[in-house]
Formats: structure tokens, sequence, C-alpha cells
């Protein structure tokens, strides 16, 4: 049993292993937290991860990377849902729940996208119930982190040519559902370099400037 004996605590010296994972190639990469307003209901609205922002004409983006699409149902202050449906532009490009995530470690993804085995749709849902409260995505939840790849481009033949990889830090999330302003929020990282399936960032060479503090990326 363990306690204080003799001014000291017991056991006395134990030994504890710690795993820490190797540094072996972080690259620079557009990496970005966001969380922001949908800027339309009921409608397909673009968000350009290159330049973190929403597509014209609600942003400053140009290439739809991520295409959003929000429905709302407001019944009461108790009674309430809004359901996000993610898709992308072909059946190349998608999300992909990654399965060996390790919490222990801030680097907690794969060193590698997946190359294969993307879904081109993805759903997230917030609400309230009167019976049983609140429901929904936890933004934060890095056992629902992700592969993406976006941005591809097919040779003559429809196959594949080339695209870019990269990854969310925990789920995407939404919010503000009551409110009638519905937000998403998600932290990705983005390789500029096509097909690069390296996603160990180097948080000092982030490929954003001037982000504000809340939308400043760390961990690798």
């Amino acid at each position: 049993m363990g306690g204080i004996k003799k001014d000291r605590c017991e056991p006395w010296d134990p030994v504890v292993t710690v795993v820490v994972r190797q540094v072996v190639n972080p690259i620079p990469m557009y990496a970005k937290r966001v969380e922001t307003i949908i800027p339309a209901t009921n409608q397909i609205c673009g968000f350009d991860l290159k330049v973190g922002d929403w597509v014209a004409p609600y942003g400053k983006g140009i290439v739809c990377d991520f295409l959003f699409e929000v429905k709302q149902r407001i019944t009461s202050s108790e009674d309430y849902e809004a359901i996000l449906n993610m898709s992308f532009s072909n059946r190349y490009e998608g999300f992909q729940v990654i399965q060996d995530t390790i919490k222990e470690s801030l680097f907690h993804s794969p060193r590698f996208a997946s190359e294969s085995n993307y879904q081109t749709n993805y759903t997230v849902s917030h609400g309230k119930d009167p019976v049983k409260g609140y429901y929904g995505t936890l933004v934060g939840d890095i056992k629902k982190s992700h592969f993406f790849r976006i941005r591809s481009v097919l040779d003559e033949k429809g196959n594949l040519k080339e695209a870019l990889y990269g990854k969310t830090l925990g789920d995407v999330g939404i919010g503000g559902v009551a409110a009638k302003q519905v937000r998403v929020a998600f932290t990705y990282y983005l390789n500029p370099t096509p097909n690069d399936r390296n996603l160990e960032f180097d948080p000092k060479k982030n490929l954003f400037k001037n982000l504000n503090s809340t939308e400043q990326v760390t961990a690798p």
C-alpha cells in the first residue's frame, strides 16, 4: 500500500515508463482552428482550406475543398436540431476516420494519410430533445479525427492522378442551433505538396501567417 512513511512517499523511487514518438520529418503545412458561422442554410457553402475562409460570395476563398450544407429545425428552446452534411467534389475525395490514434501523444495521428477508402459524405448533428436533453458531436473527440483528400486531378482515363492530403484534429462539430446562427468548428492540417501523404506538422512552420490566438495550432 502507498502512503507517507518516515517522511517520504512509499513506494519509493517508482519506475515510470514514458513513450515518446520520434520526430521524423516535420513539414510546413496549412494548419488552423476554425470556428465560424455557416453563412447560409439549406444550400451548399464551400470552404477553401488554403485560404482558410468561405468561398465567395461569403468569403475570400476560391476553391471549394469542403462542401457544407446545414439543415435546421427549431420547434422550441427545448426542441431543436441542426444536421450538417459535408461532401466533396468527386468519388476520389473525402473523409476517413483515423482508426489508430494515439491519445497519449500530442502527435496522435499516423504519420501518413491513407491511400484509399475515403467517403464522399460525412454527417454530424447537434440538438436538444425535450426528454433526453442535449446530443450531438464533440469537437474535441480524438477518436473521430480524420484523414481527408481534396483537390484531385484525374488522368485521361478518369483515374486519380494527383491530390492533396490532410487531417482533422478531433471531429467536426456544430453549435449555435437555438440562436439560429449555426456554427461549425474543426481543426485541420493540409499538406500543400501534391501526392505527399506526410502529415507530421512542424508547428514552427505554419503556412498561415498572422492567425489570432483562437486560430493557432500548436500540436504536431
